[in-house]
């Protein structure tokens, strides 16, 4: 019998450090004094690692603007 597990834990993790489509259920700062709320955004998070535990740090923009 074959079963799809789901991508691994690798595969999210980089899922979330690449740039990717988001809807911003919380208000997100995306520019100088633009933040965007309850609408679709670009996420990219980074990952760090401190001592006892990792930390998952996001940043935003607008969709379209490069």
């Amino acid at each position: 019998m074959r079963v799809n597990c789901g991508p691994s834990t690798k595969e999210k993790r980089q899922a979330k450090e690449d740039w990717h489509r988001w809807f911003a259920w919380r208000p997100v700062l995306v520019g100088e004094h633009d933040c965007r709320w309850l609408e679709f955004v670009m996420r990219k998070g980074t990952f760090y690692r401190i001592p006892g535990y990792a930390v998952l740090e996001y940043k935003y923009k607008e969709i379209g603007n490069d």
